[in-house]
């Protein structure tokens, strides 16, 4: 886990809310440390770094938000539209803007994938768990072995652990990352490491949720890519806070040690 990592996230998403120092620290920590964690010099602990991600705004955990959108149609109002309801996470007017008769007679059939994708998350948002599924699978049936595909099966993975059905989860995860190291890299991949991660603590598998986290960071490390890390520190410490003393954990974790500040235990 990489301190200039951490306090390189802090400080951009600061300043992009246009905070001071002063502001963030403010109730959490002293200024003087935040500015310490901020170059890098100092790993805040787990609880420290929970605040401060909260601060931020880093702080829903169900959020499916994509880096690089997706296109509904050749309208160019029509998608900022979209793309700004998502940004500001209000998916009960996505869903009814996806809805309404002028979205979809203008949505093309070349983008008729990433209408039901964006339908299936906003009710999925808003907690219509069925009519998200119905959605997703509908755009399953094409199987273009796409992105939006593998976020589907994604999708469906985490709705399948929210309804306690593990071996479901595990099967859309398996399709989703399939062969996933052999295309072309896309900052929204860095989703699929994240709803497998969510899914995994929702089912309280805390140490393979633990082991993706991990995973994703080195993965998006390696692509030199930052979306989604701010995301994934906050759902690892927020597996460190949810009143679990001990979490047996079957690898040496720099991460776990970094957050938890104590040793690792392991699988007997």
């Amino acid at each position: 886990m990489n301190k200039k990592e951490i306090g390189n996230i802090i400080k951009r998403k600061r300043i992009e809310l246009g905070l001071s120092q002063k502001q963030c620290a403010y109730g959490i920590c002293s200024q003087p440390l935040l500015s310490n964690i901020e170059a890098g010099n100092y790993m805040p602990s787990g609880d420290i770094l929970l605040k401060l991600l909260s601060r931020l705004g880093i702080a829903n955990l169900q959020d499916i938000s994509l880096n690089e959108f997706l296109p509904l149609s050749s309208d160019f109002k029509m998608n900022e539209k979209c793309e700004l309801l998502c940004r500001n996470h209000e998916y009960s007017r996505l869903n009814n803007f996806l809805l309404s008769t002028d979205v979809i007679e203008s949505v093309s059939e070349l983008n008729m994938q990433n209408y039901y994708y964006y339908l299936a998350v906003s009710q999925f948002q808003i907690g219509n768990l069925k009519e998200a599924q119905q959605n997703f699978n509908i755009v399953l049936i094409e199987n273009n072995k796409n992105i939006v595909e593998r976020l589907c099966n994604s999708g469906l993975g985490l709705i399948s652990a929210k309804l306690g059905l593990k071996k479901e989860s595990e099967d859309y995860f398996c399709k989703s990352f399939f062969d996933l190291d052999k295309i072309k890299y896309e900052e929204n991949m860095n989703v699929l490491f994240y709803l497998k991660a969510l899914a995994q603590k929702t089912l309280n598998m805390y140490s393979d949720s633990f082991e993706t986290i991990e995973e994703a960071i080195k993965f998006i490390s390696s692509h030199n890519s930052h979306y989604m890390l701010a995301n994934l520190y906050y759902l690892a410490v927020s597996i460190t806070n949810n009143k679990i003393k001990k979490i047996e954990y079957s690898t040496n974790s720099d991460l776990f040690r970094n957050l938890y500040k104590e040793e690792v235990f392991k699988k007997i």
